[in-house]
């Protein structure tokens, strides 16, 4: 009998605009489900008219509940999404995995699934296995058989085969009572077929904001640098696309959906990608018709022709900056120096591509002299950095900072994984409205005992009023830039349009923004 498949994602509250973007990766594991010869459905309730549904009440309820509480509105949702899962007779769940508030409803409603039906199989899958792994497994209760890392495609297409869990790659697991991860192996993403985005796998899309992610390798990253966990999941073996391949699944998008708003996924694109696909665009019949953003290294993409990129249609890139003092620089193994982020944010700037930096502040190990070196920086490319994002240092498991923290001058929490896996990040709210970390770090020459919360917050805080107050440089993630031009609006208005309305919970508001866009 043909095994029936459910892609299931719920993102929580709204606290990022990007949640409401067709999703690639649940795409993709939909094509090689569907490859194979299976039936598939894709429930993805980042979505508006879901969102609407669900209602800015309930919203604001699970909000406020932390991962082991519960109420009588947040349980009457719950059961109501398990009974109709339920009730579509699945065999196997991917179930991808959020922070704060998706997190907390996505195991519950596992839970509520196996409970009521112990045979069938549900894994995650997403973002939130990359940064907790195992520790997921054990929160779970059992109510997950087992987690995908990294992109997965190979795991996903072993699981569809029914191949033995044990030998199926990147594969986290219960084995014996235990809990093994299975050894990775690269992937190549043109191996897999395109994303399926068809209204009848992929429920209520046309409610979705039609800016497409693509990516030019399998995302791995050959770089070390000490709070990243990218190569602890997806590898250090970057295994680039055939440029052709990415250009045909644009050309696909365009012609079969209409898309004309591209976001170049890969934090660390594969050398001169991003000129040879525009080289490819431009003698192509995408030529004029598309809008792109893309993450660019300022090392390995710092040869890239920028005005090449720029009469392509890239509105935007994202530099992943950290710090512009060279000693901490080093510290953080970024393996660039001030002088080569100068060179790359000016060179992209002078293109006319809109340059966003994005920095962690402070760092374990701050120093006023390294805050000044960094402040120092910024006002000299004050002038060439369209927008700036600052976020604290987040220790993550499976990094150099986790592994050896006191060598960092950083200090855990005792159960510090079990607290952080359930940690409520809550981008769209002031820092200060955040729960204190699990971990703290020393700064300012204060060693880490001295150390608590509400100091990381007044130094983080200080820094960012120097930034939004007398360098006057405005906080916008790149993607931004993409639906100011989708909306044919200025980018200032339009990202405080769009923040308004999710910090209200007006989800008819955003309906109603992005109505005339193209579906």
């Amino acid at each position: 009998m043909s095994q029936k498949y459910l892609i299931y994602n719920f993102s929580g509250e709204l606290d990022d605009i990007s949640h409401l973007f067709p999703n690639e990766r649940l795409g993709r594991i939909a094509a090689i489900i569907k490859k194979h010869g299976k039936e598939v459905d894709i429930v993805d309730r980042a979505n508006l008219l879901d969102l609407m549904d669900f209602g800015g009440e309930y919203m604001g309820n699970l909000g406020k509940l932390s991962f082991y509480d519960t109420n009588e509105l947040y349980e009457s949702r719950l059961n109501d999404e398990a009974q109709d899962i339920l009730n579509n007779n699945y065999d196997v769940i991917f179930l991808n995995l959020w922070n704060g508030t998706g997190f907390k409803f996505s195991i519950d409603l596992a839970n509520l699934i196996k409970k009521a039906t112990p045979n069938i199989k549900i894994y995650g899958v997403g973002q939130k296995v990359d940064w907790f792994k195992e520790h997921i497994l054990k929160l779970s209760n059992n109510g997950l058989d087992g987690l995908v890392t990294g992109l997965g495609y190979n795991a996903i297409e072993g699981i569809v085969l029914n191949k033995k869990a044990k030998t199926i790659p990147n594969l986290i697991l219960y084995d014996t009572g235990k809990i093994k991860e299975n050894a990775k192996t690269p992937i190549n993403v043109d191996n897999y077929p395109t994303a399926l985005y068809d209204k009848n796998i992929y429920r209520n899309i046309e409610y979705k904001i039609p800016l497409y992610s693509i990516t030019l390798s399998n995302q791995a990253c050959p770089n070390k640098c000490v709070f990243c966990i990218r190569p602890e999941n997806y590898g250090r073996i970057n295994k680039a696309r055939i440029i052709e391949n990415v250009l045909n699944e644009l050309e696909q998008l365009n012609s079969k959906y209409n898309a004309a708003h591209f976001r170049i996924e890969d934090s660390t694109p594969p050398k001169n990608a991003l000129s040879e696909l525009s080289k490819a665009i431009l003698n192509s019949k995408l030529k004029s018709k598309i809008k792109l953003s893309a993450f660019s290294r300022v090392d390995s993409n710092a040869q890239e022709s920028f005005a090449l990129l720029k009469e392509a249609g890239f509105v935007a890139l994202f530099f992943g900056i950290e710090s512009l003092d060279d000693k901490n620089l080093v510290k953080l193994k970024k393996g660039i120096t001030y002088k080569q982020i100068n060179d790359s944010i000016k060179k992209a700037n002078k293109a006319g591509i809109y340059t966003i930096g994005s920095f962690i502040f402070p760092i374990p190990g701050e120093t006023k002299q390294s805050m000044g070196n960094t402040l120092k920086g910024i006002n000299e490319l004050k002038p060439f950095l369209s927008s700036l994002l600052v976020l604290p240092a987040g220790i993550y498991p499976n990094t150099e900072w986790s592994r050896n923290p006191s060598k960092f001058g950083i200090q855990l929490d005792d159960k510090f994984v079990e607290k952080f896996v359930i940690y409520p990040i809550k981008y769209l709210l002031p820092f200060q409205c955040w729960p204190p970390f699990p971990f703290k770090y020393e700064i300012m020459d204060k060693k880490v005992e001295n150390v608590d919360f509400e100091y990381i917050l007044e130094i983080y805080r200080t820094f960012l009023d120097k930034v939004s107050k007398e360098f006057k440089i405005p906080s916008i993630p790149d993607y931004y830039f993409l639906l100011a031009d989708l909306l044919k609006g200025n980018y200032t208005s339009v990202t405080k349009a769009i923040i308004n309305y999710m910090v209200s919970r007006d989800y008819p508001a955003i309906k109603n923004l992005f109505s005339g866009s193209p579906q």
